[in-house]
């Protein structure tokens, strides 16, 4: 595992690290820095595994950040001196907070939590866009395991607090424990437009588009919006002029 740093104390930094070379054999590789600014650098020639910031970082806007790179989100492990209802008002699912100072207990369980989420993604297949995305497969997590499904099969996707919907063409059903935004940079983009912040469609599916000023893609008997600042990026999607 690859984890980065985000932290201006070098007291808590070197701390970590050493529990980290001490008691978790699966990283192989640190890094920090000491600022967003950096971490941003950093992270678009390589994006970590993990990351590991402060809460002076999270509250400066780390998610904000990560919404600027393409992959799929690292694990984020949050630092502080606040108590743990602090962190209570945040509902990512790639998020763990320890509270400072740091005890090797705690940090090992929270690398535990990490490992956990990052072997369930890794059950997921990517593709590349020059793929005619016929056979490519994604990994679904559910309880007890991962279930297997056809990209082609997906038809769209609706986000609902801190769950995704997943509603497949044999007129089933699923729910997985991960953002809407994680699947955007999934799945194929040469098949799949995000059409509102709550909808991500397979445009394969589309059948007809209703209304002028506010549209709404039809896909079977459902209506789904697009939300305004989309409406462009929908058209020109569909080589529809305007």
């Amino acid at each position: 595992m690859v984890l980065l740093i985000i932290e201006d104390d070098d007291w808590t930094k070197s701390v970590l690290i050493k529990i980290l070379k001490d008691h978790v054999p699966e990283v192989l590789h640190v890094s920090h820095v000491a600022s967003l600014k950096a971490a941003t650098e950093y992270m678009i020639k390589q994006i970590p595994d993990i990351i590991w910031c402060g809460t002076t970082v999270w509250e400066l806007g780390i998610v904000s950040c990560l919404n600027k790179i393409k992959g799929l989100l690292p694990y984020i492990i949050v630092s502080g001196i606040q108590s743990n209802s602090w962190f209570t008002a945040y509902s990512l699912p790639v998020v763990s907070y320890v509270k400072k100072p740091l005890e090797i207990n705690v940090v090992i369980e929270a690398m535990a939590s990490a490992k956990e989420y990052l072997s369930d993604k890794n059950m997921i297949v990517r593709t590349k866009e020059k793929d005619e995305n016929k056979n490519s497969l994604i990994g679904l997590p559910q309880m007890g395991g991962i279930q297997i499904v056809r990209i082609r099969d997906i038809i769209y996707l609706r986000s609902e607090g801190s769950k995704t919907y997943i509603y497949l063409s044999y007129k089933a059903e699923r729910v997985v424990s991960r953002s809407l935004n994680e699947y955007e940079h999934i799945l194929p983009k040469n098949m799949f437009v995000r059409v509102h912040k709550q909808y991500l469609v397979n445009m394969t599916f589309v059948k007809s588009i209703e209304g002028a000023k506010r549209l709404f893609i039809i896909i079977n008997d459902v209506r789904i919006p697009v939300s305004y600042r989309k409406k462009n990026k929908v058209l020109k999607f569909l080589k529809i002029k305007t």
